[in-house]
């Protein structure tokens, strides 16, 4: 058994009727006897059974790149070359972890889970936590505040994945000083009261 490093899927996506028209003009050309109406129907059958659920595997890593290609050769193609252009730029596809603390989670949960969304990381695991102090202790060091402040109530735990994903969860999350992130327009403000670790080093030891 040969085991490789998934960087990305590169997925077609195309509607079902623009695929079996495509198949079936190509079917007066080709020779092919597979390019028939019931030929067609079959392959659609297997390819939702059996490719679909493992498209879906590779998408909630966040490894799924997908390109609509009801569209022209060239505007596919275009897609594309924006796809690997934007891969071989970004770098590494990195894995960070994210706290949402006990006020963020009981008031801006909802609005901090969009921003994620929007910036396209993967939730690789998403879960509800009480934090012990044993534990804080090891987040935040000797920053009482900061222990007092997690261990109120319950937070809201995530695992994200995204090409250079620790410096981009660092760009979304703002100033790390809560008291910086004050400052900022209220309207900002889901965007600057998570933690997230700010290096491979301190992803590693939490």
């Amino acid at each position: 058994m040969v085991f490789a490093t998934v960087r990305f899927i590169l997925y077609f996506d195309c509607p079902e009727e623009v695929m079996e028209k495509r198949l079936l003009k190509r079917g007066e050309t080709s020779g092919r006897t597979d390019d028939n109406i019931e030929s067609i129907k079959k392959r659609f059958k297997v390819f939702i059974t059996e490719t679909t659920p493992v498209i879906a595997a590779f998408e909630k890593k966040g490894l799924v790149k997908k390109v609509n290609s009801d569209k022209t050769a060239d505007e596919v193609f275009a897609a594309i070359r924006d796809i690997f252009d934007n891969f071989f730029k970004t770098g590494e596809l990195q894995t960070t972890f994210v706290l949402i603390k006990p006020d963020a989670f009981a008031t801006h949960r909802e609005a901090i889970l969009l921003k994620i969304h929007q910036a396209n990381f993967a939730v690789l695991a998403k879960n509800r936590v009480h934090i012990r102090r044993a534990l804080a202790g090891k987040l935040f060091g000797d920053d009482e505040k900061s222990i007092a402040h997690v261990t109120s109530g319950p937070s809201l735990a995530l695992a994200l994945r995204l090409e250079n994903g620790i410096k981009r969860l660092l760009t979304l999350a703002g100033p790390p000083d809560p008291e910086q992130a004050k400052k900022i327009s209220w309207k900002e403000l889901a965007r600057f009261i998570w933690y997230g670790s700010n290096s491979k080093c301190s992803l590693l030891q939490r």
